[in-house]
């Protein structure tokens, strides 16, 4: 209308943006791209050794070059030291912009990313802390539990 610009989400919910507003507004028509992303990260152990990194990071692209559906620019790289593992950027993208289609070949990326680790024993990270304790803080806190309890008796 004159005054607004109504647009039906994808949840069937409707949107009413005002005009002054779609004027100055970059507008990104998603329906025109030919392809989705996948721009993930896979986390493994620390006590990973460099050589299964390299590998871990091979497997991923192997499996990804070889997927009939996949396009082909990659970038697939041990990218970070992470807070609780070592961390395997997957930046790629599908050829199809279908949403079932889009999570059924991330389903298989994942399941042959998964099965591939099992196989070569790459060990899945999760959020961990390690705490470290001064042994002579172990012992007084020991000592001081063991005094309250004779005290106690």
């Amino acid at each position: 209308s004159l005054r607004s610009t109504k647009i039906r989400a994808f949840d069937n919910t409707l949107i009413i943006i005002p005009n002054s507003e779609m004027a100055n507004a970059t507008i990104k028509n998603v329906s025109a791209h030919k392809k989705r992303r996948i721009y993930e990260f896979i986390d493994i152990t620390y006590d990973t050794p460099p050589e299964k990194v390299e590998l871990a990071v091979e497997i991923c692209r192997k499996i990804v070059r070889e997927h009939p559906e996949m396009e082909d620019y990659q970038q697939i790289h041990f990218n970070q030291f992470g807070a609780f593992s070592l961390k395997i950027m997957l930046y790629i993208f599908t050829k199809t912009i279908d949403w079932g289609e889009y999570l059924r070949i991330r389903q298989e990326i994942f399941l042959s990313i998964f099965r591939e680790f099992n196989r070569h024993g790459i060990e899945f990270a999760f959020p961990t802390q390690t705490l470290y304790l001064n042994s002579a803080d172990v012992k007084t806190e020991n000592s001081n539990i063991q005094q309250n309890y004779n005290a106690s008796q």
